[in-house]
């Protein structure tokens, strides 16, 4: 019903504050002809960590994994790009660790967790208001997902109020 909302009237207080301490992409290794460009994710059902490189002569030859499991890399804007998916909340501070092999078996290691993306971009300065709210929300949710699933104890949690989904 659109015109009488569920949360009409709710005031949400006591959101989960995100970090401001950020960590950096951690490389290891190089492979001739292939470079890191960067990160993002995508917000799906779950999370998927998009990896991006450049490649000037394509990505065949290489091979892209995530321990016993390979992706293949993909084309767009003169990039190319590896999803990762199915990353669960209460995993979001969880490192995902891509490895690139070339021909020759050199090795480029990308390490990177959703956590990163949602610290560095919820304190950018251009990320518009949508976008925070989300990455805000998300944190949140991970809080809340960490504690259910016994990943991490309660009082080892930062000092905030977690809200569940039936909460708002």
């Amino acid at each position: 019903n659109t015109n009488d909302l569920a949360n009409k009237d709710y005031e949400l207080e006591n959101v989960a504050t995100v970090p401001s301490v950020t960590q950096d992409v951690a490389m290891d290794g190089t492979v001739d002809g292939i470079y890191f460009y960067g990160a993002s994710l995508l917000f799906e059902s779950k999370v998927a960590i998009r990896y991006y490189f450049g490649a000037s002569n394509g990505v065949d030859g290489y091979t892209f994994c995530v321990g016993d499991a390979s992706y293949t890399a993909k084309e767009k804007d003169g990039y190319y790009y590896v999803d990762i998916p199915g990353i669960n909340p209460q995993d979001l501070d969880k490192t995902v660790e891509l490895t690139v092999t070339g021909a020759d078996n050199a090795e480029l290691t990308v390490a990177y967790s959703p956590l990163m993306y949602i610290q560095r971009m919820y304190h950018k300065d251009n990320s518009s208001a949508e976008l925070k709210n989300l990455l805000q929300a998300m944190y949140g949710y991970h809080l809340a997902a960490a504690t259910f699933t016994g990943i991490q104890e309660e009082e080892t949690l930062p000092d905030t109020t977690v809200y569940y989904w039936n909460d708002f």
